[in-house]
């Protein structure tokens, strides 16, 4: 394969990076489904294609997505999250540090990468569809997005940080639909020198979550993921029509949304799990829950935990660590976080103030 004035050939995969690829395109896109598959199986990869032991796309295994993704950048995740939504392949969301490096090159998959950079890079270039190409200078905040199908390959002439979404066509369809709206044709490809302050803003805050709300909080990353989408839709897509106007929740669908996510303080429930439960679309449950409550799902959760934890402090001896485990926090630390944030004091002072005002 020739790639402008270099010459490349797709590196061989290991039997073990093999069947984690394997693995992972069909957790993705589903066994038999995307010419990555295929491509694999024609150029007489280990394993079949059509092979029935195929993973559930919404069950796929965070560890193979992570260790695959390491193998193609040369570098180690830094964290990962897949979103659950409506459709049947889920939304993958990392981070990455890597570079200097020329990326592995791999066969073409049926979805988009976009890529938001969190620090500058100053020389990039790449192999799009093995035409050579010229990255701009890249600053933070700027995006790159890319067509999988097209197998770009790149070329980091320096380390650089950057939060990596990938999303199949399947979803962009699936997701505009959910939204009321005609499926995009696609994702327009951008190349760099594009600043777009939401996607970093949105990443900037999945960055903080994983830091503040701890690395469980599946309504909070569900909840961004369709923020990415809306926006990626709205802004690198062919025009669509209008999204239908959103009623409130009905009185019965906010009782068992509400049941639901306080039997899971936690947050390890997926929204799309909730609006399956209460009759409606993910989007349209997000929206719709805003509208009645005032805030998304994942502030209203963390409000609940926050009133409960107060609650325990004023009304039982339980020692904090033993509070922040009963209202679904990491730790004591990440319930002290929350809690200061929310309160303006520690547990234990807001605690010692109750205890002052009880006598």
């Amino acid at each position: 394969m020739t790639f402008g004035s270099r010459s490349f050939s797709p590196e061989d995969l290991s039997p073990e990076h093999a069947r984690q690829r394997q693995t992972f395109l069909r957790g993705m896109f589903g066994a038999g489904e995307g010419s990555a598959l295929q491509s694999d199986a024609e150029d007489g990869g280990p394993f079949n294609a059509s092979d029935e032991a195929s993973v559930p796309r919404q069950n796929m295994d965070l560890a193979v997505f992570k260790s695959y993704l390491a193998f193609r950048y040369k570098a180690p995740v830094q964290t990962a999250f897949f979103s659950k939504t409506i459709s049947k392949d889920p939304i993958a969301i990392s981070r990455l540090q890597a570079g200097p490096c020329l990326t592995r090159a791999v066969a073409p998959e049926p979805g988009f990468a976009v890529i938001v950079y969190l620090s500058p890079i100053a020389k990039m270039e790449g192999w799009i569809d093995g035409r050579h190409v010229n990255y701009p200078e890249v600053n933070a905040g700027d995006v790159v997005l890319l067509d999988l199908e097209a197998s770009p390959i790149a070329h980091l002439h320096q380390s650089v940080d950057f939060l990596r979404l990938q999303i199949s066509r399947r979803t962009l369809h699936d997701l505009a639909y959910d939204f009321g709206e005609r499926p995009p044709v696609g994702l327009r490809t951008i190349l760099g020198g594009v600043n777009d302050p939401i996607l970093y803003g949105l990443s900037r805050a999945l960055e903080a979550k994983a830091a503040f709300y701890g690395s469980s909080d599946h309504l909070f990353v569900d909840q961004v993921a369709l923020a990415f989408h809306a926006h990626l839709v709205r802004t690198y897509a062919p025009s669509h029509g209008p999204a239908r106007f959103v009623g409130g929740l009905a009185p019965w669908q906010m009782q068992r949304a509400r049941e639901m996510m306080l039997a899971n303080l936690s947050g390890d429930i997926a929204i799309a799990d909730i609006a399956q439960a209460c009759g409606l679309s993910v989007s349209y449950f997000a929206r719709a829950f805003r509208q009645t409550v005032g805030v998304p799902p994942y502030k209203w959760l963390m409000n609940e935990r926050i009133q409960k934890a107060k609650t325990l402090l004023r009304q039982s001896r339980l020692g904090i660590s033993e509070v922040a485990l009963a209202c679904g926090f990491v730790d004591q630390s990440h319930l002290t976080r929350v809690f200061r944030s929310s309160v303006g004091r520690t547990p234990r002072l807001w605690r010692q103030g109750a205890d002052a005002v009880a006598d």
